[in-house]
């Protein structure tokens, strides 16, 4: 089942579909408001029911393979299995890239980030751990609420959702942060951008950008977890307060003015994920070059070749346009086989592939460079049709706090990508892919990848 809700009905441009959400398994198509496509549409959900067995092309060979390839993969991913994706939030905030109260900070006071960490949710809040269809990682934990006012709230959380309704808000409690997640499934909202517009309201708040009497009475403080919640509900019932948030960060920036657009951490009117550039400066690009504004995984997740086991320095401008096409290009492919990017290493799908999987269930013989083609065709494709649309060098830009404010504290304190290293990384970027100055598709390219 995938299906909308009350905030894909009401059009909210950050509503999502949720597919098989009802025993928490499934996920989201969480970015970019296919929630609203399908609202519009007057279209409440899709049933799939499948009847016939999957055909491959190579059962026993690939049976072979798997076989060969389950026990590295359960060891390799033993942490994933044990914490999720919830493991990241330490680590990232040790290694000062971990954004706070809308990217304003990476450091609090200490115990309180270990309030979120990852054997705290274990220890306390978990319900049972999830796995996608056959997956034997299981990395999706399922929290519940088990005292207090929200106590029977259950959700499935992961790393960027505790980041968005907790530090992001200012908020250091799970219960808060299992609650919103909770609700933001309810209503159908996308819990990324859903928790950052909540977060960047608080900020205007706290700024006296806007007021108690424009919020209703409702004391939008950073760390006020119950005002977080009631702006949530307003929000996915495009009710009140609820009506000006419930298109996301940017167009909410629209409607208040003020000089407000200053304040949201977007690319392409699409907010932030749970990570801080001026730490680590190719996450910036990723950002930036992102096919759909600023998305971590289409734009590439650098943070491994950065941060975990470096093959660049995080503050080097040189060579950062390289990387990220690189890493864009895998994903693309990895993306167009319906594969998790969890588990591709272990089966040989990574920046030099080993098709071997890939040919056991298709039959077709690729070879590790078309697979890499592949990708890079779909990005060039991808950035065709932005093309069409009007999206050139103009809006691959990074906001002005990343550009002009220095980090304030943490491992990367005084760091910031000044608008000459963005331009630098941003030229090399172009160059890579063949494109021109102002980051269009050439002819030559499309010919180099047979695209008509």
């Amino acid at each position: 089942v995938a299906c909308i809700g009350p905030a894909g009905e009401k059009l909210s441009r950050i509503a999502c579909i949720l597919a098989d959400s009802s025993d928490r398994r499934g996920g989201a198509f969480g970015r970019g408001g296919f929630g609203a496509v399908m609202g519009s549409k007057n279209l409440k959900g899709i049933l799939v029911y499948g009847t016939r067995d999957v055909e491959l092309a190579d059962l026993d060979r690939l049976r072979e393979y798997l076989k060969e390839r389950m026990k590295q993969l359960k060891e390799a991913t033993r942490n994933l299995t044990m914490y999720g994706t919830l493991r990241y939030t330490k680590l990232l905030y040790e290694l000062g890239a971990y954004p706070i109260m809308n990217f304003t900070r990476t450091s609090v006071e200490e115990g309180l980030i270990e309030k979120l960490s990852a054997e705290a949710m274990r220890d306390e809040y978990l319900v049972r751990d999830v796995a996608c269809y056959r997956c034997p990682i299981a990395c999706g934990k399922v929290l519940s609420v088990r005292s207090g006012r929200w106590s029977g709230y259950k959700t499935k959380v992961e790393y960027e959702t505790l980041w968005s309704f907790g530090p992001q808000c200012g908020v250091f409690e799970y219960n808060v942060v299992i609650t919103a997640n909770a609700l933001a499934e309810e209503y159908g909202l996308d819990a990324m951008s859903a928790g950052y517009t909540i977060g960047f309201a608080m900020e205007l708040y706290e700024k006296g950008i806007i007021d108690s009497e424009f919020t209703g009475g409702l004391d939008l403080r950073f760390g006020n977890g119950e005002a977080e919640i009631e702006l949530l509900k307003l929000m996915g019932k495009r009710r009140g307060l609820g009506e000006i948030f419930a298109d996301g960060a940017y167009r909410a920036s629209e409607r208040i003015g003020k000089n407000s657009i200053k304040y949201v951490m977007h690319v392409k009117k699409q907010e932030f994920a749970a990570y801080e550039p001026r730490a680590f400066y190719g996450i910036g690009l990723s950002y930036a070059t992102s096919s759909r504004g600023a998305c971590h995984n289409v734009g590439g997740w650098t943070i491994r070749d950065e941060l975990l086991k470096p093959k660049l320095d995080r503050f080097a401008v040189k060579g950062k346009g390289r990387l990220v096409k690189s890493i864009q290009d895998v994903r693309a492919y990895i993306d167009s086989l319906a594969l998790c990017t969890i588990p591709r290493r272990l089966l040989g799908l990574t920046d030099d592939p080993d098709p071997a999987i890939v040919n056991y269930v298709t039959g077709v013989e690729f070879s590790g460079k078309e697979l890499i083609i592949a990708g890079e065709r779909v990005y060039n494709l991808e950035r065709l049709i932005l093309n069409r649309e009007g999206i050139t060098r103009k809006n691959d830009s990074l906001p002005e706090r990343i550009l002009y404010e220095p980090l304030p504290d943490g491992l990367a304190k005084g760091h910031r990508i000044t608008p000459e290293m963005f331009n630098q990384m941003l030229d090399e970027y172009y160059e890579v892919r063949g494109w021109n100055s102002e980051g269009v598709v050439t002819k030559e390219k499309m010919r180099e990848l047979n695209i008509p």
